[in-house]
């Protein structure tokens, strides 16, 4: 599998790395090798997309205890960096209104509703399972918007994360 990625390094098509990925079912616990196989040009390009590959029919609590234990050491401020972001090749997707989303953040569960949806139960299972405050999950969302470009209160995918948020919360951990 490894001689594979490795192949993949120079190649700057995204349709043959993105067959290529999916024909593998890369294990989370290889994540970090197989993105140094591919090397920082093509992960640069397509990081996020790669990402979503890989995450892709992963059960979310297991990718929210790889990215908080594996990719971040416990570091809550970091989780938000593997959720969602911008690469160099943009990928089209289409948001939340059915309409191309170009130029616009790429998150590893997809820019729709379901994917607002699964960002929000990664943060709060994430924020129950190891007793963090309200305030680091606050801290998480804030830098997450702001790192997502998502500060336009008019956006439809920032609703509905922030609402599926805030529904996972009881009045105790908000007060």
């Amino acid at each position: 599998m490894f001689e594979v990625f490795e192949q993949l390094a120079s190649v700057a098509d995204w349709e043959t790395i993105k067959n290529t990925i999916k024909s593998q079912q890369v294990p989370l616990n290889l994540f970090g090798e197989v993105m140094y196989l591919l090397g920082v040009d093509v992960g640069q390009a397509f990081g996020y997309s790669i990402m979503k590959l890989l995450f892709e029919g992963k059960d979310l609590r297991d990718i929210a205890e790889f990215i908080y234990n594996d990719l971040c050491d416990q570091d809550i401020f970091h989780v938000s960096e593997y959720l969602g972001g911008f690469q160099n090749t943009p990928e089209v997707e289409c948001n939340i209104d059915g309409k191309p989303a170009e130029n616009s953040a790429i998150y590893v569960f997809g820019n729709d509703a379901e994917g607002a949806k699964k960002l929000s139960y990664v943060l709060t299972y994430l924020q129950h399972e190891y007793s963090l405050g309200w305030d680091d999950l606050i801290m998480v969302i804030s830098t997450a918007l702001s790192n997502w470009g998502l500060l336009n209160p008019s956006d439809k995918f920032l609703q509905l994360f922030l609402l599926y948020v805030s529904k996972e919360l009881t009045v105790d951990e908000v007060c």
